[in-house]
């Protein structure tokens, strides 16, 4: 038997189980019941549903026999995979960053062990072996533990225990990182425990490496209570939930059968109603909001009809008669009453457009507007006291490369409909959303190739203007492969206008390099700048200008080659050189770099703190060392690595004061978002720090850093400093396209508590300083003396 990340995957019987109403957790006992992994036998489905009744009779003895195999989970690493040497039921969840092997050498106990080691040092990205375990026994406690051995490790070492309901909503999360364990020693053992909740249907564990260094991991256990897992009562089977959404499963598994060479004016205006028409239904009709259908294949069910549809008439026609298929609903009979201030009402104007919509379907559709709300929605939920949207049971279709026409109007479709119900900044786009979807109907249809249909993604993911909208896979998309993984051994970014060399990020390799720090990039392979900046403009997610040349600058200097000719400019003259290209892990390995501290005192008696390493825990001793100088830095041209907020934020405020407030959306009014209270920071305390903050900021302060940075400058005498932020706050929200496409957005509106805006518009500084050529060119931190001298001023 085997099983990966949410659950068993038995070879046997997928298929079966694909067309069985299941819930996850008794889909694994019943694979386990039916399944003799020694003769290796397949029951039809028939047979299986006859099984089913008997099942719920003999499970709970199933599941104690099935507590004596104690190997069967591969917690010492002995099983390995034939295809890769890794061990068997466990995966890799890394960037790639980092490098994870089977090592026969160092063990704790028995022939292998699991080495995560490092290739570059980022504090934000980690490396990481986890496995599934399917959440079949009771308790209140479960406890992982494991060996593990470190060397010169720089960053926090994790041994993780995640609980997970359904849909894959997080029950309880320990990760212990915020124990600070890192450095060198050898084996020893560590574990982390948290409750066991009762709804529990998955628990992942594994071992997470941040940061440099190598972490060896071998022997886990799993406890109940402090007993073996596996000798835990079982939970009590009290029903099969039957979710008729996961039984249909196999007609459109291998393809949509829509087969679309072009489109006219007329198709394109019946694919717009459809795709709006099945967004609404997806999220407001109570029957569909319940699991009953499987709404992506439903799509393809209707899209012939509508596709052939030759007149307005014939469209509406074939819609209205679609939309009653699913069952009736009742109207709410009493509307929840939502007293909280309204930002952005919910768009539903197209609805009422009875020049586009038959009469019978612009009624219909207001009738769903005002449909009974549901308790629990089979696609959306909303995180815990956050209120970003979690979408669930949305299939990312990993095994279509390259989706067909059908799979690629479902891309299309889920997106366009996830923005228009659950974007909080919709109408900071800059652009009439409802226009997007008739836009952007041929282009999906049209693009003919794996990278092709990515890069349409890609282009629609950046009309939302929103620099968390970035365009991933569950494998290396072809796209992104497609750029090449050779660079330059600098960073490089845009200073008045220009494309400059900056900083190097291996002094070896910069050393060996033509270009030096302060060079203009003028061409690269003949091509201009301005040309290459506009050719990428469209295809880079960004919330402003200054955030979207950070990244296209980073873009411009990747290729599959590794010698470019390029232009370029130094002390005033033009120069013409091939270029040598590294591989972006020859780069990053072995270069010379440390971890900035979290603080230190500048000269003049001048505090400085450095956010992307300051600890929650290390806040009272650094405000201890830093208590009597003349003035504060507080660096947020980093992402935060913790969140130490509300523990600095105690020092800088002789009171607590308000400084954000949030909207959000929910299932009682689907599209509208609503502001809350405003939070604070701070709190009564009279010894608060009284000199100057100076806080520094830039187009790298982003998300968490702004929201620290909205906090920190509420301090009396507080001053922030530099240039405009990335502009992209709040807790972003994930969601997966076909073709294994994996995208997310900033899922919860981030405001000033007057109401005011952030996204788009950035923390805006109060002094506004750049960097410029001269003063990269002499390795210069111009923002930072301009900070200096604030403080030094009387």
């Amino acid at each position: 038997m085997n099983y990966g990340h949410v659950g068993f995957v038995h070879n046997n019987l997928n298929k079966i189980f694909e067309e069985l109403s299941i819930d996850n957790s008794s889909k694994i006992l019943f694979k386990l019941l039916i399944s003799d992994s020694k003769n290796n036998k397949k029951i039809n489905q028939v047979m299986l549903k006859k099984i089913i009744p008997i099942a719920l009779l003999i499970i709970n003895n199933f599941i104690l026999s099935y507590g004596q195999e104690k190997s069967d989970h591969n917690f010492n690493f002995e099983n390995l995979s034939l295809q890769d040497k890794m061990p068997a039921k466990w995966f890799r969840c890394s960037k790639s960053d980092y490098i994870i092997t089977t090592d026969f050498k160092i063990k704790h106990n028995g022939k292998h062990s699991v080495l995560i080691q490092s290739k570059v040092e980022i504090a934000d990205k980690v490396g990481c072996i986890s496995t599934a375990i399917p959440a079949t026994m009771s308790g209140d406690t479960i406890t992982v533990k494991a060996f593990m051995k470190m060397e010169k490790v720089s960053a926090p070492i994790g041994l993780m225990l995640q609980v997970n309901g359904e849909g894959y909503k997080v029950l309880a999360f320990e990760n212990m990182m915020q124990k600070g364990i890192k450095g060198s020693s050898d084996w020893k053992e560590y574990s982390v425990s948290v409750p066991l909740p009762e709804n529990a249907e998955t628990i992942f564990i594994g071992a997470i490496l941040s940061g440099k260094g190598k972490l060896w991991v071998d022997d886990f256990s799993l406890c109940i209570d402090g007993k073996d897992f596996r000798d835990a009562l079982p939970k009590e089977i009290k029903s099969i939930k039957v979710v008729k959404a996961k039984t249909d499963t196999i007609e459109f598994k291998e393809s949509s059968n829509i087969i679309i060479d072009t489109l006219d004016v007329q198709q394109i205006k019946n694919l717009d109603k459809l795709g709006r028409i099945w967004g609404m239904m997806k999220y407001f009709h109570p029957v569909i909001a319940q699991g009953e259908y499987n709404w992506d294949y439903e799509l393809f069910r209707i899209l012939p009809a509508v596709i052939n549809a030759q007149t307005d008439g014939l469209c509406n026609l074939t819609l209205i008669n679609w939309v009653h298929q699913f069952g009736k609903f009742d109207l709410e009979s009493q509307p929840q009453a939502i007293t909280l201030p309204i930002k952005m009402k919910a768009d539903f104007k197209w609805t009422e457009n009875e020049e586009l919509l038959s009469r019978s379907l612009v009624l219909f559709l207001d009738s769903l507007r005002n449909a009974e709300k549901v308790n629990e929605h089979y696609y959306i939920d909303f995180a815990e006291r956050v209120g970003n949207p979690i979408f669930k049971n949305e299939n990312a279709y990993t095994d279509m490369k390259y989706p067909d026409a059908g799979y690629r109007l479902l891309s299309l479709f889920r997106y366009w409909n996830m923005i228009q119900y659950f974007f909080p900044y919709k109408y900071l786009i800059g652009e009439d959303w409802n226009l997007i979807l008739p836009e952007f109907i041929l282009k999906f249809i049209q693009a003919s190739s794996e990278i092709e249909y990515q890069t349409v993604v890609l282009e629609l993911v950046t009309r939302i203007n929103d620099t968390h909208a970035q365009v991933t896979g569950e494998r290396p998309l072809a796209l992104d492969i497609s750029k090449g993984l050779n660079t330059l051994p600098f960073n490089v970014r845009f200073v008045e206008k220009h494309l400059i060399v900056a900083e190097p990020i291996n002094n070896k390799l910069a050393k060996e390099s033509i270009l030096q720090r302060g060079d203009i990039l003028l061409k690269i392979n003949n091509k201009k700048i301005d040309e290459l900046v506009s050719e990428q403009r469209n295809y880079t997610p960004a919330s402003n200008e200054d955030v979207r040349l950070r990244d296209i600058a980073n873009n411009l200097i990747r290729s599959q080659d590794t010698l470019l000719f390029i232009q370029y400019q130094r002390n005033g003259i033009v120069k013409a050189d091939t270029v040598l290209y590294s591989h972006v892990s020859d780069i990053y390995k072995n270069r010379e770099k440390k971890l900035k501290p979290s603080y230190n005192q500048l000269p003049s008696k001048v505090g400085y703190i450095y956010m992307e390493t300051l600890k929650r825990d290390s806040v009272d001793f650094v405000m201890k060392k830093l208590k009597n100088t003349r003035g504060l830095i507080i660096d947020l041209r980093c992402y935060p690595s913790d969140f130490p907020l509300s523990e600095l934020g105690v020092y800088l405020m002789p009171s607590s004061a308000d400084f954000v407030k949030f909207t959000r959306t929910n299932l009682s009014d689907i599209g509208s978002f609503y502001f809350d209270n405003s939070n604070t920071v701070g709190k009564e305390n009279k010894d608060y720090y009284k000199e100057k903050v100076v806080i520094l900021v830039n187009e790298l302060t982003q998300s968490s850093a702004e929201f620290h940075a909205m906090a920190f400058r509420t301090a009396p005498n507080a001053t922030v400093l530099g240039s405009t932020t990335a502009a992209a706050d709040g807790n972003v929200s994930y969601f997966l396209l076909p073709g294994g496409i994996h995208t997310l957005f900033t899922g919860i509106g981030i405001y000033y508590p007057d109401g005011s805006e952030t996204q788009r518009i950035g923390i805006v500084p109060d002094v506004e300083i750049k960097p410029t050529i001269e003063g990269i060119r002499a390795g210069k931190d111009e923002v930072l003396e301009k900070a200096i001298e604030l403080i030094n001023q009387k």
